[in-house]
């Protein structure tokens, strides 16, 4: 029973997958408001996109797997026959995972940060403290720059779109 539970579980996260990562694309007014708000050049919009697509497609694959790993502790931890031993190995793969993907978010964030002037690299610093202070979540940071989250970056800043 636990067996055709986890393949089901297994195989609805993995053809998941390809919705969640479309609705990963949906995410660009949060992203407009953070490059108006560092007033990035279209040389700097080159260089930054292929980089965030390249950490969603590895984000997106680690969390399949942490979804996968939570499943599969779920399985071996419900029921009559629960294996604590199974059960304590997903779990320490499971924080890997996690660990791998915190890591993937800092190599991401410094990549970034190296396309960034100076003065660019203050306001992306200064917002990075900001959201690790107040646990902010990236869904409230659009309206860190344009009041209408409809702005466009470009050298000289914010740009109504309506």
């Amino acid at each position: 029973m636990k067996k055709i539970f986890l393949i089901t579980v297994i195989a609805f996260f993995a053809t998941a997958q390809s919705a969640s990562f479309a609705q990963c694309q949906n995410h660009g007014k949060q992203g407009e408001a953070k490059k108006c708000s560092l007033n990035l050049t279209d040389e700097q919009i080159k260089k930054i996109e292929p980089l965030k697509l390249d950490f969603n497609k590895k984000k997106l694959d680690i969390l399949n797997q942490i979804k996968i790993k939570n499943a599969q502790i779920q399985a071996v931890t419900t029921g009559s026959n629960i294996n604590k031993e199974e059960a304590l190995k997903l779990n320490e793969e499971l924080y890997k995972l996690k660990a791998k993907l915190s890591n993937e978010r800092l190599e991401h964030r410094l990549k970034v940060r190296e396309i960034l002037t100076p003065e660019q690299q203050l306001i992306f610093d200064q917002r990075s403290v900001m959201n690790r202070k107040t646990h902010v979540g990236h869904h409230e940071m659009k309206a860190s720059c344009c009041k209408e989250n409809q702005g466009i970056m470009r050298k000289e800043g914010c740009k109504n779109t309506k």
